[in-house]
């Protein structure tokens, strides 16, 4: 070999291993991009989940606050009484029963907005109330005027009468009885002896 050949096989072979390095160093540059794109894309995506889980939360139930002012109000309150919630809603508790499980339930009306009122009946379940069952109304007890019901609003309202019908165990407690549930908070029944 002459020394002219050595110096074109050592710069080849220098060119082959600086080719090498150089796309072994743009693989490993690409690939943190990629990691960084993932990781990014990762973030906001977990970001997204949490900030849809407290406004789904919100939206669909009510902020914090209203949920536990209608806890206190279904906890504390007589029925026949209309309870402020805020500037715009209040609520009015109907009636008080006992379902088939033995479990505390009070029919009330949520008044969303000036056009629609919520009738809903809410058990009391594990120290809270959960709400069983819902209808839109278009008359309630929060009307000057009322308006005659439609066929839709009967047919909601026939939810509530379902309930009513197959789930109640008892007559609507009297006065004297609910001012005892409210405050034993709901945990003894009328005929326990502790009531």
């Amino acid at each position: 070999m002459t020394v002219e050949n050595e110096y074109t096989n050592t710069e080849t072979k220098h060119i082959m291993k600086t080719s090498v390095v150089q796309s072994s160093t743009n693989v490993i540059r690409e690939s943190k991009w990629f990691t960084h794109l993932s990781v990014t894309a990762i973030t906001l995506l977990i970001g997204l989940l949490i900030l849809f889980y407290f406004y789904s939360d919100r939206m669909f139930t009510g902020s914090p606050s209203f949920r536990a002012q209608l806890h206190n109000a279904l906890s504390n309150s007589l029925s026949g009484n209309t309870v402020p919630i805020d500037d715009k809603q209040k609520i009015y508790i109907n009636r008080t029963f006992l379902d088939k499980e033995s479990r505390y339930c009070r029919e009330y009306f949520i008044n969303e907005s000036e056009q629609l009122t919520l009738h809903r009946i809410a058990c009391r379940t594990h120290l809270q109330w959960q709400t069983r069952v819902e209808s839109e109304t278009q008359s309630s007890p929060f009307d000057n005027n009322p308006r005659p019901p439609s066929s839709a609003s009967e047919n909601r309202a026939s939810k509530i009468e379902a309930f009513l019908n197959e789930k109640r165990l008892s007559d609507d407690l009297d006065h004297d009885n609910e001012i005892r549930a409210i405050e034993k908070t709901w945990l003894i029944l009328p005929n326990s002896e502790a009531y």
